[in-house]
């Protein structure tokens, strides 16, 4: 980054100056200013560093808030690309898929609280997924696609045992 390359730059600065100081160095005024100088700077320096390293913890901590909803996401969007197998004509694409995410996200009831706030954005994606996905397939396998959103969502959250789907399948 910038502050690590300036904070870099300064040491070496220092350096070359105290390598062609000659005589008393307290006496060579440049010197002590350069000094003083860098200190000065390199305590900014190293408090911008200490700052951008904490706001990137709290990036991180935000952004692992919000993977569920990423989760969810991705557990939506292949039940909707599962369905071009119940009929070829299901075909959606990326694109769209992610027109309706953030359609979901901005129309979420906003809350303060981040587990509030992830409960609203899962609400509105799956009702909104739901609906996308229903605009698009036949009555008959509207059922279907119903029962695929559901069975995932369950097994993501280990409600369901492959064990007891196996049966059912049966």
């Amino acid at each position: 980054s910038f502050n690590k390359k300036l904070l870099y730059d300064l040491e070496d600065s220092l350096l070359r100056e105290l390598a062609q100081s000659k005589g008393n160095m307290l006496d060579n005024v440049d010197l002590v200013e350069t000094l003083e100088s860098t200190k000065t700077k390199a305590s900014e320096v190293t408090y911008k560093l200490d700052l951008a390293s904490k706001t990137a913890i709290d990036i991180e901590k935000t952004r692992d808030g919000y993977r569920p909803a990423a989760m969810r996401g991705a557990i939506l969007f292949f039940v909707l690309a599962d369905m071009s197998v119940v009929n070829s004509m299901y075909q959606y694409s990326l694109a769209s898929f992610l027109e309706v995410f953030v359609f979901s996200l901005k129309r979420s009831l906003p809350d303060t609280i981040l587990r509030k706030r992830i409960n609203n954005i899962l609400e509105a994606l799956t009702m909104n997924v739901y609906n996308y996905g229903c605009t698009g397939i036949f009555e008959r396998e509207k059922l279907l696609f119903s029962f695929q959103i559901t069975l995932k969502l369950e097994q993501q959250q280990k409600n369901v045992q492959q064990e007891e789907l196996d049966f059912f399948i049966k």
